[in-house]
């Protein structure tokens, strides 16, 4: 997801929770709106219409500000075929109610854009007349399309380490019966749910200072992190600061022959993926989609690291006892109607 110049892939420092809120940046947000893809008048969207339909081709502005921002001039529309629009219309009638309500009311557009260096992203938009308000696109990659669920997070896990070792791998499986799209809704869906609905204390810092939103802990947030990126000292572990995904970041810091041991933290936190440990609105994310799949449509997830094609750590996350303490809120929000407990 984007919000202006800050992407919550660059993992930028954030302020930690304090007493005092910030009041909202009318500076900043007048300066977003000068931007295209950024204002709500470059839409004209239409919030009436089925979700499935708001599928377009990515207009040549918003382009050219995904290229810029990620440097990668190869950046295109991808048009959908009748197939995969089908798909699209499946997957969005099978999300919570929350999130199709959330998209419904506020998802301006749907882009497919090729060669995508991320799974999808949650972008920002802004309404000048409705200063209260955000608004929000939504972009993927159209490989989520054509790659079922295991074989897609299993290539996104593998984003995140350098293979200084061909004997070892990493595996993830969560099953064959869905393509990876619909996992990759579940988390932006999620996204969209926090942002209208503030489940984290904010979305992203910037996003903190263009609504002045107090820092205050949420039910999710409290006993498990002490700033945005920060968890609670006894939930924190020391790869944790090696962990990028996509090449976003440069060339990955972390060796697949060095993961063992942070997989191994990682089965015994309350975090569901190494994606969900980088900070709060990722665990959100990455904690409704994994108890959806997992507790809702019966799939499968569980973690493999192997050397020499023999299993040294098997895992499944969500049998984490401190994972499943936190499944009353993830059913609330699975199950609500937006609001935090």
């Amino acid at each position: 997801m984007k919000l202006g110049l800050i992407s919550l892939w660059l993992f930028l420092p954030s302020a930690f929770l304090s007493a005092a809120a910030p009041v909202p940046d009318a500076v900043y947000r007048a300066d977003m709106l000068r931007y295209p893809q950024h204002n709500l008048k470059s839409f004209a969207p239409d919030f009436k219409s089925p979700l499935a339909s708001r599928v377009q081709k990515a207009p040549d502005f918003y382009l050219q500000y995904m290229r810029n921002f990620d440097n990668d001039p190869t950046y295109a529309a991808y048009e959908v075929t009748s197939a995969d629009q089908a798909l699209l219309a499946d997957y969005l009638a099978k999300l919570p109610a929350v999130i199709q309500q959330v998209m419904r009311d506020r998802l301006v557009a749907i882009y497919f854009v090729k060669n995508f260096r991320g799974s999808g992203w949650t972008d920002v938009v802004l309404d000048e007349n409705d200063p209260a308000k955000v608004y929000l696109v939504l972009v993927l990659n159209p490989e989520v399309l054509h790659n079922d669920l295991s074989a897609w997070l299993t290539k996104k896990e593998n984003t995140c380490f350098s293979s200084d070792d061909p004997t070892v791998k990493v595996e993830i499986n969560a099953g064959h019966d869905y393509q990876a799209l619909l996992y990759i809704l579940l988390h932006e869906g999620t996204h969209m749910v926090d942002y209208v609905h503030r489940w984290t204390p904010y979305v992203q810092d910037s996003f903190r200072q263009l609504f002045g939103l107090p820092a205050t802990d949420t039910s999710f947030t409290f006993g498990w992190w002490s700033g945005y990126r920060t968890p609670v000292s006894s939930y924190d572990f020391p790869e944790r600061a090696n962990i990028s995904f996509y090449g976003l970041n440069g060339l990955p810091q972390f060796k697949i022959s060095d993961a063992l041991s942070a997989y191994r933290h990682l089965a015994q936190g309350p975090f569901v993926s190494l994606y969900g440990s980088l900070n709060w609105a990722e665990d959100l994310a990455e904690s409704d989609a994994f108890y959806f799949l997992t507790h809702k449509l019966k799939q499968p997830y569980e973690i493999v690291y192997s050397q020499n094609g023999k299993p040294l750590l098997r895992f499944s996350p969500m049998d984490s006892a401190l994972v499943k303490k936190r499944f009353p809120i993830l059913e609330k929000l699975v199950n609500g109607d937006g609001t935090p407990p």
